[in-house]
């Protein structure tokens, strides 16, 4: 296990880090505010899995644009940042169908990768170097 973790790329390992123990945080803390509410937790189970799949979506789609020369590589993010905005709000909408509290659960867990990588740098020198040493 500890010989993938070292293979994977430093950074995603430190996001994908942090959008767990925000998903984790966040379930324990909507448990409490919302009493219970399954659906919430459902929610943010489901955000917290999109999350980690949009940031290996990003990994991926910066290390294609690398090959290609400056326009072809802009257009090539632009879609795929469209892309990654359509799989959020599908999972939104979604989780709206479902029940509201699914949908703010899904909602606080996708603004989970946001403060991931703002935590990023703590992540990785408290957690990710420990992990893989």
């Amino acid at each position: 296990m500890k010989r993938k973790l070292r293979e994977m790329n430093e950074t995603l390992l430190d996001l994908v880090i942090g959008v767990i123990i925000f998903g984790v945080v966040a379930g324990i803390l909507g448990m409490i505010i919302t009493k219970g509410n399954i659906w919430y937790l459902l929610g943010v189970i489901a955000g917290v899995c999109v999350s980690v799949g949009i940031s290996f979506h990003m990994l991926y789609s910066i290390e294609g644009a690398l090959d290609m020369d400056p326009k072809t590589a802009n257009g090539y993010m632009m879609k795929r940042a469209l892309f990654r905005f359509f799989v959020m709000a599908v999972t939104a909408v979604i989780a709206m169908k479902i029940h509201f509290s699914c949908f703010l659960g899904v909602i606080v867990a996708l603004l989970g990768i946001k403060v991931s990588a703002l935590m990023q740098r703590f992540t990785n020198h408290y957690i990710t170097k420990k992990i893989i040493k």
